[in-house]
């Protein structure tokens, strides 16, 4: 079991936004054993993933859109084990309780999807970040 699914910042039971998420964006501990992979393949994963979560975060949004709660159920299952893969906690979380209100037959909220989509949008801005203008 992972942290993830368990604490304050799991609202899972209520089908709701989690609450109280851990201010850090990027696990710590995942990105040290990323980090001992070497720079190249840490910035392959990181590049994939980023790749792979903005997919999903837009299947996930037309999925609840168009009210189909197995592709909801599937989309955020995918993106909560690779969130955990790359230590993007918040996406994570986020992405367990709304596979939760989907296993409930719940489809997620607009401020789930647009609070997923802001904790995506900060781990993209760690992970891969952007040139500063001059």
């Amino acid at each position: 079991m992972h942290e993830a699914d368990s604490g304050p910042e799991n609202d899972a039971a209520t089908g709701g936004l989690p609450m109280e998420l851990d201010p850090v964006v990027l696990d710590p501990g995942t990105q040290a054993a990323l980090d001992e992979l070497g720079e190249d393949i840490r910035a392959e994963v990181s590049a994939l993933y980023v790749e792979d979560a903005a997919k999903r975060l837009a299947e996930l949004c037309c999925a609840a859109r168009l009210g189909n709660v197995a592709a909801v159920l599937a989309t955020a299952h995918s993106l909560k084990g690779s969130s955990g893969d790359v230590g993007a906690l918040a996406v994570r979380a986020m992405a367990h309780a709304i596979e939760q209100g989907a296993r409930n037959g719940t489809l997620p909220s607009a401020e789930q999807l647009q609070g997923i989509e802001a904790a995506f949008d900060e781990v993209r801005l760690v992970l891969i970040p952007q040139p500063r203008e001059q």
